[in-house]
């Protein structure tokens, strides 16, 4: 009986031990690791290359906008609406490409990313949204110019960092080009093939255009920028500035759906698979008290993605409008000028037909902490600060540093632990803090195989689990 009991306490004791060294051997093995070198899967990239898929032609006479509900409350507007289930005709496209400050031949003409501006800083304590900041100026090959080598104006030369990630604005000129219209900008790794920016501001003229946009991360690694330019000859259409009116154009369509007496100066839009909801924000900021500034907005049918079309308000002579602003989400667009309502007399709308992908290679983005350079671990990236504005700020921030896909995690955070400003920082004590406060037996893992962030309980756990049920048999 005797020998039965220190064999089975010999046992449970050999038990523990194979816990403990089957926990540490996990841990070890599970280091947290991300390969900043390695081709992830990106069903951005894949589209923005692969050959467009033929959809039947769109009679624009069968074309049905549905119903609408629109809401105001005096500070928002929020637009509700069916989701499309209609397939945008996808226009042909050809693919072009270079590296640095080579220009691009498209049709007759030619396009070249002529420089660039990057910079990024540290948060203040009554950071809101953004804080404007003086760019350093680049070639597209990365040689530093001096700011009286380029006419800029004070606007121009100020980049708008959001307090997570750098900005840039990157410049293009145009040759020989007389109708062009920017459609689309994305900015890739071209390494992992993972998404860099998220949100864009632009402007144009005839010989030029710009884009101002994060670039989300903090390592130096090769960028490929990637604009998606339609140009003419154009086909024009035009249409009254009233409420309900329509411009259709091959392959889609507007609806005039709202005016507003002011800038729209902010909207976001959501979906639960059924309905596309769409909330304008009114009376925001700057725009309080500019009554000389008018907004219209446009419900899209079958949707804004790529849509090679372009917006002009007219007054009574036929002179375009100076713009204010704009934007577009899926089914919404808005178009904003500097001139009251009444003094919009037409809507035209520009349709350009050829369709290019233009594709830059820059060699890195330009100003990042030099700590970083050579990186092999996107875990061990040193952030020199980043502002988190909320739990899904948190978290989303933490899977672009580390290129990787995470579902979202069920974490309960104390009460005004956001918004939160860290400094110095890598993506490993992210990970470290958030798995303190999943709640035991619970840990973080990383799957490579997957390329994802995942919760699962640890074996040594499972074990005991196991053992204690053993006893109690």
């Amino acid at each position: 009986m005797r020998f039965r009991r220190v064999a089975g306490a010999f046992l449970v004791i050999l038990l523990v031990i194979a816990a403990a060294t089957g926990y540490w051997i996990y841990r070890q093995g599970n280091a947290f690791f991300s390969d900043p070198a390695l081709a992830r899967t990106n069903s951005a990239y894949e589209q923005a290359f692969a050959s467009p898929v033929k959809q039947p032609a769109i009679a624009t006479n069968s074309i049905a906008f549905g119903e609408m509900i629109i809401e105001t409350n005096g500070t928002q507007i929020v637009i509700r609406m069916a989701e499309s289930a209609v397939k945008k005709a996808e226009l042909p496209f050809t693919v072009h490409r270079t590296t640095g400050t080579s220009a691009l031949a498209i049709g007759d003409g030619t396009i070249r990313l002529a420089y660039l501006l990057s910079g990024w800083a540290a948060p203040l304590t009554n950071f809101d949204y953004g804080v404007r900041i003086p760019g350093k100026i680049y070639t597209a090959d990365l040689r530093p110019m001096n700011s009286n080598e380029i006419t800029l104006n004070e606007w121009e030369r100020a980049l708008e960092p959001r307090g997570d990630f750098p900005a840039a604005k990157l410049f293009f000129q145009i040759r020989n080009i007389p109708e062009y219209n920017l459609v689309r900008f994305q900015v890739f790794d071209e390494r992992t093939k993972r998404s860099l920016n998220s949100g864009t501001s632009s402007s144009r003229s005839t010989d030029s255009y710009w884009v101002e946009s994060d670039i989300r991360l903090w390592h130096q690694t090769p960028i490929e920028v990637v604009s998606t330019v339609a140009i003419g000859p154009t086909e024009v259409f035009e249409c009254k500035p009233e409420p309900g009116s329509e411009l259709r154009f091959p392959g889609g369509a507007l609806k005039l759906i709202y005016i507003v007496p002011q800038r729209i100066n902010g909207w976001g839009s959501s979906s639960d698979g059924k309905t596309n909801t769409a909330t304008l924000y009114l009376n925001r900021g700057e725009v309080v008290g500019h009554t000389n500034e008018s907004s219209f907005v446009f419900s899209v049918w079958p949707g804004m993605t790529e849509m090679p079309i372009q917006l002009e308000l007219l007054d009574e002579s036929g002179k375009k409008l100076d713009d204010s602003g704009g934007g577009s989400s899926d089914q919404i667009l808005i178009s904003s000028v500097f001139e009251k309502v009444d003094h919009v007399k037409t809507i035209r709308l520009k349709y350009y037909p050829h369709l290019y992908r233009l594709v830059w290679t820059i060699p890195e983005l330009p100003g990042l902490p030099e700590e970083n350079r050579n990186l092999k671990n996107l875990f061990d990236v040193r952030v020199p600060y980043m502002r988190f504005r909320s739990e899904w700020d948190y978290q989303e921030n933490l899977k672009q540093l580390v290129a990787m896909d995470m579902d979202p995690l069920a974490i309960t955070y104390p009460n005004g632990y956001f918004p939160l400003t860290r400094t110095n920082f890598t993506p490993r004590e992210l990970l470290v803090d958030m798995e303190s406060k999943l709640g035991k037996p619970l840990q973080l893992s990383v799957n490579s195989e997957k390329n994802k962030i995942e919760i699962r309980r640890p074996p040594w756990e499972i074990l005991l689990e196991k053992i204690k049920k053993m006893f109690k048999k």
